[in-house]
Protein backbone atom coordinates (compact mmCIF):
# COMPACT_ATOMS: atom_id res chain seq x y z
CA UNK A 1 0.00 0.00 0.00
CA UNK A 2 1.31 3.44 -0.93
CA UNK A 3 0.06 6.75 0.42
CA UNK A 4 0.79 10.35 -0.50
CA UNK A 5 1.13 12.97 2.20
CA UNK A 6 -1.39 15.83 2.01
CA UNK A 7 -0.63 17.38 5.42
CA UNK A 8 2.95 17.65 6.59
CA UNK A 9 3.93 17.00 10.18
CA UNK A 10 7.03 18.91 11.19
CA UNK A 11 9.78 17.59 8.92
CA UNK A 12 8.83 13.98 9.54
CA UNK A 13 6.34 13.69 6.68
CA UNK A 14 6.19 16.05 3.73
CA UNK A 15 3.37 17.06 1.41
CA UNK A 16 3.47 15.24 -1.95
CA UNK A 17 5.91 12.59 -0.69
CA UNK A 18 4.97 8.95 -1.22
CA UNK A 19 5.24 6.53 1.70
CA UNK A 20 5.14 2.76 1.90
CA UNK A 21 2.61 1.57 4.49
CA UNK A 22 3.99 -1.10 6.81
CA UNK A 23 0.84 -1.40 8.91
CA UNK A 24 -2.69 -0.08 9.10
CA UNK A 25 -3.92 0.36 12.68
CA UNK A 26 -7.59 0.86 13.53
CA UNK A 27 -8.58 1.66 17.12
CA UNK A 28 -11.68 -0.29 18.05
CA UNK A 29 -13.02 2.35 20.44
CA UNK A 30 -13.28 5.17 17.91
CA UNK A 31 -12.34 3.62 14.54
CA UNK A 32 -9.42 6.05 14.24
CA UNK A 33 -7.08 4.88 11.46
CA UNK A 34 -3.31 5.31 11.47
CA UNK A 35 -0.50 4.15 9.21
CA UNK A 36 2.94 2.94 10.22
CA UNK A 37 5.30 4.26 7.54
CA UNK A 38 9.00 4.92 7.18
CA UNK A 39 9.12 8.68 7.72
CA UNK A 40 11.67 11.27 6.59
CA UNK A 41 13.87 10.40 9.57
CA UNK A 42 14.02 6.82 8.28
CA UNK A 43 12.04 5.58 11.26
CA UNK A 44 8.91 3.35 11.16
CA UNK A 45 6.53 5.75 12.90
CA UNK A 46 2.75 5.95 13.20
CA UNK A 47 0.79 8.85 11.67
CA UNK A 48 -2.90 9.67 11.42
CA UNK A 49 -4.36 8.42 8.13
CA UNK A 50 -6.03 11.82 7.61
CA UNK A 51 -2.58 13.14 6.61
CA UNK A 52 -2.55 10.94 3.49
CA UNK A 53 -4.42 9.84 0.41
CA UNK A 54 -4.12 6.28 -0.86
CA UNK A 55 -2.09 5.92 -4.05
CA UNK A 56 -2.12 2.11 -4.19
CA UNK A 57 -4.26 -0.17 -2.06
CA UNK A 58 -2.19 -3.29 -2.70
CA UNK A 59 -2.44 -5.35 0.50
CA UNK A 60 -0.92 -8.60 -0.76
CA UNK A 61 0.96 -10.43 1.98
CA UNK A 62 -0.89 -8.57 4.75
CA UNK A 63 -2.71 -10.36 7.56
CA UNK A 64 -5.12 -9.24 10.25
CA UNK A 65 -4.48 -9.18 13.99
CA UNK A 66 -7.28 -8.27 16.40
CA UNK A 67 -7.12 -7.63 20.13
CA UNK A 68 -9.29 -5.76 22.64
CA UNK A 69 -8.03 -2.35 21.55
CA UNK A 70 -6.99 -2.55 17.93
CA UNK A 71 -7.34 -4.15 14.53
CA UNK A 72 -3.96 -4.31 12.82
CA UNK A 73 -3.24 -5.07 9.18
CA UNK A 74 0.43 -5.94 8.97
CA UNK A 75 2.77 -7.88 6.73
CA UNK A 76 2.43 -11.60 7.33
CA UNK A 77 6.17 -11.95 7.96
CA UNK A 78 5.88 -9.56 10.92
CA UNK A 79 2.65 -10.97 12.35
CA UNK A 80 3.80 -14.59 12.07
CA UNK A 81 7.31 -13.86 13.28
CA UNK A 82 8.63 -15.67 16.34
CA UNK A 83 9.82 -12.21 17.40
CA UNK A 84 6.22 -11.33 18.29
CA UNK A 85 6.35 -14.02 20.98
CA UNK A 86 9.76 -13.01 22.37
CA UNK A 87 8.85 -9.57 23.68
CA UNK A 88 5.89 -8.13 25.55
CA UNK A 89 5.57 -5.42 22.87
CA UNK A 90 6.12 -7.94 20.08
CA UNK A 91 8.11 -7.26 16.94
CA UNK A 92 8.03 -3.47 17.26
CA UNK A 93 9.19 -3.63 20.87
CA UNK A 94 12.26 -5.57 19.76
CA UNK A 95 12.79 -3.21 16.83
CA UNK A 96 12.81 -0.20 19.17
CA UNK A 97 15.36 -1.98 21.35
CA UNK A 98 17.60 -2.19 18.25
CA UNK A 99 17.31 -5.95 17.89
CA UNK A 100 19.35 -7.10 14.86
CA UNK A 101 16.91 -9.86 13.93
CA UNK A 102 13.97 -7.41 13.99
CA UNK A 103 15.84 -4.90 11.82
CA UNK A 104 16.77 -7.63 9.33
CA UNK A 105 13.15 -8.80 9.16
CA UNK A 106 11.88 -5.25 8.63
CA UNK A 107 14.29 -4.78 5.72
CA UNK A 108 13.02 -8.04 4.20
CA UNK A 109 9.43 -6.79 4.57
CA UNK A 110 10.29 -3.44 2.96
CA UNK A 111 12.06 -5.18 0.07
CA UNK A 112 9.02 -7.43 -0.40
CA UNK A 113 6.56 -4.50 -0.37
CA UNK A 114 8.65 -2.47 -2.80
CA UNK A 115 8.72 -5.47 -5.15
CA UNK A 116 4.95 -5.98 -4.76
CA UNK A 117 4.30 -2.34 -5.63
CA UNK A 118 6.68 -2.64 -8.59
CA UNK A 119 8.46 0.54 -7.57
CA UNK A 120 11.97 1.63 -6.87
CA UNK A 121 12.62 2.44 -3.22
CA UNK A 122 14.11 5.68 -4.57
CA UNK A 123 10.61 7.15 -5.12
CA UNK A 124 9.74 6.73 -1.46
CA UNK A 125 10.07 9.88 0.69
Amino acid sequence: MLVKCINSFRNQIRVESIYLVLEVLIKRTNNMISYRIIDEDGYPAIYDADNFIIVSNNMNHFSIFLDNKMLILSHTLILNSELNKKHIEGFWGLFIEDDTEARTLLQKVIDNLVLEENISSAILN
